[in-house]
């Protein structure tokens, strides 16, 4: 008999999870039957004023093992082989106790690999597996099952890993089990990084280093770049993966493909926490084809942005491998495509647009070519279409950031914001309005004297973030500026301060030990 002390079926023992919490399956199913080509987003109930990262950043940015690990990958699977072996109420809160824990999963691949040498029953690891990841709330617990159901599960779970990869946080584990499990698992991979847009597409497209499939390559370079975490992350990959250089090389290319090379190029010469034009060794050539074929297409200005990037770059300092004579062809045809005249109308028709996406092109490419869209800006803020009090506060004409100030003292809420001193550190929607007078006062500094009320509510804010930037507009105007009551606010906010970082710079301030 291979189990002389079992004891209950695994289906019998007490879900050692939180039963009055929704499985995190639930929630994504739930999910997907509201919006089935949606990204899915799980409940948060953590305070609103904590940090938070996009689902996966923290795996793929410091997922990996670390010197002060304080958890085992041979605790697991201890923990795992006794659950396994003895199934009992104990043995399940103890197995599950330890792969809930946030470290665990930082040594998965350790794990796995103890795992393999185990002579553990594989159909009793995958029901453990299957039933925490249908049953289980807690998302870190989830990772580290569709882990075990990648080595020890079955092809019939294939779709319950599918499913559960549509979460960005769990797309990675999803896709590397799948991989473990299938013989071929590139067309489940694809799907998993088509179905999400976040850190879940950027390492999802990552496992498909390598491919050959002609509708892969070409999926990467027109759609497989767009994540909404930072085109950047994901930029080289496609260009290298995808062969743009032989993409571009077709005597026609189609419009999908030249918009995906605009961006991809464009997002290889702004350089960022990935690769970049520098590590790509067709990027002159495949740069100098993208901008001989728009050169001959009609004037968009998504495309003005991408040309402008790379003529710019071309006339810079690029790699040694651009040649001469490709820069000087890129500035031929880029110049050409820039020179039209038609650009500072499309910019005012785009202005006008009620699509934000549109809107902010505009913006962009009418500051390139000199057209002032401040206005269009405060039009839209105004309309409170969409906030704009950074890009407002960024004008040299005073006249134009007293207007600002009369908006902002019209439809902010500035005695909430004056409420403080508080401890807060200003996240989260309901601190709005908080957030717009720290972009207004943190540009004050360039105005001595104006807005002084303003500034004043920000040095009684209830965020920290609002009162240092109150301080900093105080020490930009220097002590000849401060208006009357300036000493007189900064002796009151002394006395009122309960963090003692921004006491202690106030007490500097009103010294003169800070001073621009």
């Amino acid at each position: 008999m291979l189990f002389p002390f079992q004891r209950r079926p695994l289906e019998q023992l007490a879900p050692p999870w939180n039963a009055s919490k929704p499985a995190v399956l639930s929630q994504i199913e739930a999910a997907l039957r509201a919006d089935p080509a949606g990204e899915v987003h799980l409940p948060d109930d953590r305070d609103p004023e904590e940090i938070r990262w996009a689902p996966g950043a923290l795996d793929a940015l410091f997922g990996r093992p670390s010197s002060t690990q304080s958890i085992s990958a041979r605790t697991i699977v201890t923990a795992l082989s006794a659950l396994v072996r003895r199934p009992s109420d104990a043995a399940y809160r103890h197995f599950y106790g330890i792969i809930q824990r946030d470290d665990a999963i930082s040594i998965v691949d350790e794990m796995l690999s103890v795992l393999s040498t185990q002579t553990m029953p594989r159909d009793k690891v995958a029901a453990i597996a299957r039933e925490v990841a249908r049953k289980s709330p807690d998302v870190s617990a989830v990772k580290l099952v569709l882990a075990l159901l990648g080595l020890a599960g079955a092809a019939e779970d294939r779709n319950l890993i599918l499913t559960l990869g549509r979460f960005d946080e769990l797309t990675i584990f999803a896709a590397v089990a799948l991989r473990n499990l299938l013989e071929n698992a590139e067309d489940e991979v694809w799907t998993l990084a088509k179905n999400v847009r976040g850190w879940g597409r950027i390492r999802a497209i990552f496992q498909l280093a390598g491919t050959t499939r002609a509708d892969i390559k070409a999926w990467l370079l027109r759609e497989g770049w767009d994540n909404s975490i930072m085109i950047e992350e994901s930029a080289y990959f496609c260009a290298t993966q995808g062969d743009l250089l032989t993409a571009l090389r077709a005597d026609d290319p189609d419009q999908p493909l030249l918009d995906g090379a605009g961006e991809i190029l464009h997002a290889l010469v702004n350089g960022g926490p990935a690769e970049d034009m520098g590590h790509y060794p067709d990027g002159a050539e495949a740069s100098r084809l993208y901008v001989r074929h728009v050169a001959a297409t009609p004037s968009l200005l998504r495309r003005y942005r991408h040309v402008k990037a790379i003529f710019d770059f071309a006339q810079g300092e690029p790699p040694s491998q651009w040649s001469a004579e490709t820069r000087w062809d890129i500035r031929t045809n880029a110049s050409l495509y820039l020179g039209r005249v038609e650009w500072s109308e499309l910019v005012k028709q785009s202005l006008r647009s009620s699509d934000q996406q549109a809107f902010w092109l505009a913006c962009e490419v009418g500051q390139m070519i000199g057209v002032d869209v401040w206005p269009a800006r405060f039009e839209r803020q105004r309309a409170g279409v969409s906030d704009e009090w950074y890009f407002l506060m960024q004008s040299q004409n005073v006249d134009c950031i007293e207007q600002v100030l009369a908006l902002a003292r019209d439809r902010l809420d500035l005695a909430k914001v004056g409420s403080g001193p508080d401890t807060s550190t200003g996240l989260g929607p309901i601190f709005k309005d908080d957030s717009a007078v720290d972009f207004i006062v943190q540009d004050l500094k360039r105005f001595p004297g104006v807005g002084w009320d303003v500034v004043k509510v920000a040095m009684r804010g209830r965020t920290v973030r609002c009162r240092n930037m109150a301080l900093n507009a105080l020490v930009a105007w220097g002590r000849d500026a401060w208006p009357a009551d300036a000493e007189d606010v900064l002796t009151r906010a002394l006395e009122a301060e309960p963090d003692d970082k921004v006491r202690s710079r106030i007490r500097a301030v009103l010294t003169g030990k800070e001073a621009s």
